[in-house]
């Protein structure tokens, strides 16, 4: 593998982590301001569970897995 594709592929998995960083950070925030609306009756939307949390962490999962392959791939081609 050349240099310059070897670093697109490292550069694409650095990024690909960080969304997948992201993208739990996220759905922890949503939960947690989806717990705050739950507790309080007064709210809106405080009647329904909002399923935000989950959708990033699903994100997050097929990020980080793609964000492993890639790594995978760019260290078999070094070795």
């Amino acid at each position: 593998m050349t240099a310059p594709l070897l670093q697109a592929c490292w550069a694409a998995a650095v990024t690909l982590a960080l969304y997948a960083f992201y993208c739990y950070w996220e759905g922890s925030r949503a939960d947690l301001a989806a717990s705050f609306r739950h507790s309080v009756p007064g709210l809106p939307g405080s009647t329904r569970i909002d399923p935000a949390g989950a959708g990033y962490r699903a994100r997050a999962r097929w990020a980080g897995v793609g964000a492993l392959i890639l790594a995978l791939w760019c260290l078999s081609s070094v070795l």
